[in-house]
């Protein structure tokens, strides 16, 4: 397990971020409220930008997992089912609420929970699985901020 927090490759599987990207927009599609509300009360932009903000998490999903990869045996349930939706559904609740989206922070530690609540299922550490996903963000949040 010590080594979780060094495994921060941010090389990962485009086809697992592009199918995480499209469970948070099922996510998304689930609120009460509908889509087309969120995206009126969406003050940022329309929906191409909505799409954008929201997939961009996918990035961060899967370098959280490749963070876990090496000190976890294998996922305790259907990840995309069980994170990435209620992410794009927490997401749009958020958008309603407040108008826009969600800051980076606030995201990705609702996100990094929703991530260790999964894995906690399968009776891994909560402590090693922290470090990884905190040390994962940082990691995460470094590499936006110098794209920008």
């Amino acid at each position: 397990m010590s080594d979780l927090k060094n495994n921060t490759s941010a090389t990962f599987c485009l086809k697992d971020a592009c199918t995480t990207a499209a469970f948070f927009m099922e996510g998304l599609h689930t609120v009460k409220a509908g889509y087309e509300e969120i995206i009126r009360a969406y003050r940022e932009g329309g929906c191409i930008e909505l799409v954008s903000e929201l997939s961009r998490y996918a990035e961060l999903s899967e370098i959280f997992i490749e963070a876990l990869n090496s000190g976890t045996e294998g996922f305790p349930g259907v990840y995309d089912y069980e994170v990435s939706i209620y992410f794009g559904a927490w997401f749009g609740e958020y958008i309603l609420e407040h108008g826009q989206t969600p800051p980076t922070q606030i995201a990705g530690d609702k996100l990094r929970n929703m991530i260790l609540e999964f894995f906690l299922q399968g009776g891994i550490d909560s402590s090693s699985l922290d470090i990884a996903l905190k040390h994962a963000m940082e990691i995460w949040i470094g590499s936006s901020e110098s794209i920008n």
